[in-house]
């Protein structure tokens, strides 16, 4: 893990904002991220001067209890969380109507942020065109901490290029489309693991997923899944190797019918 200096206007830019644009008076913040993070969730919520609730270890149902106990109104969360949300039956039985913003990775810039959308030629992309996401202001970190060369290759001129492959919609909403340093090479053909991800987040038995490149001789990347299965899934794989071998390979079929061989899950499943 890297360290990041931050300057003495971070975090009052933060509060400024949170308190300016996103606060109203009885508002009450939810804690779903791991602590380390306190600086951009708890020291928010404090300069808001806003209550917040820890708990002490991320499960749906928990967080489900606590946005209706406590009327939550400021969710901070991640995207496996988001997809829990979408995808769990169970959040329907809870009333969510006290919840007015959730901070997450895309979304809507935040008031003081400059972003641009930079084309792999270096020029300004268009409202709807695809490149990497460009961000500055005075929340921004101000480098990697006794690592020259990675923040030169990240802090260009005052702007962080996230590697993030983003579209802005016309209503400065940004979209994270894919992870331009994260794309596989197969065979010599560019595989993107977020469209993988996606395509097996539609199969019923998968709640969340990552894809990783496996190093190989051959081909040069080998895509391998990693999936949460959902509850019914979990119970249906703890009967027996062959229950669990029948939903890996029920996986794979999904994705070899929806994609070209290149893009097939040659690193398997797990």
């Amino acid at each position: 893990m890297r360290s990041l200096p931050i300057s003495f206007r971070w975090q009052p830019t933060i509060g400024e904002t949170g308190s300016t644009h996103l606060k109203k008076p009885g508002d009450i913040g939810q804690e779903t991220l791991a602590l380390e993070f306190c600086l951009s969730t708890l020291h928010f919520a404090m300069f808001c001067a806003m209550s917040v609730v820890v708990v002490e270890k991320y499960n749906i149902l928990n967080l489900l209890k606590s946005i209706v106990r406590h009327r939550i109104t400021h969710l901070i969360i991640v995207p496996p969380v988001a997809v829990d949300f979408c995808k769990q039956p169970v959040v329907g039985n809870y009333d969510l109507s006290s919840v007015r913003y959730v901070l997450i990775g895309g979304g809507r810039i935040l008031p003081g942020v400059e972003a641009r959308v930079i084309k792999a030629d270096g020029s300004l992309a268009s409202c709807g065109e695809s490149g990497e996401l460009v961000v500055r202001g005075p929340s921004a970190a101000l480098g990697y901490l006794n690592d020259t060369k990675a923040t030169k290759g990240t802090f260009v001129n005052g702007w962080i290029h996230t590697g993030d492959q983003v579209i802005i919609s016309e209503t400065n909403e940004i979209f994270v489309i894919d992870r331009i340093k994260e794309l596989l090479k197969v065979k010599g053909f560019q595989v993107s693991p977020a469209e993988l991800e996606g395509c097996l987040l539609s199969h019923p038995d998968i709640l969340d997923c990552c894809v990783v490149g496996v190093p190989d001789d051959y081909s040069g990347d080998l895509p391998l899944a990693y999936v949460t299965l959902t509850s019914d899934a979990h119970q249906r794989s703890a009967i027996s190797l062959e229950a669990e071998n029948a939903i890996r390979r029920s996986i794979m079929k999904h994705i070899a019918d929806r994609m070209v061989s290149y893009k097939q899950l040659k690193g398997g499943v797990d």
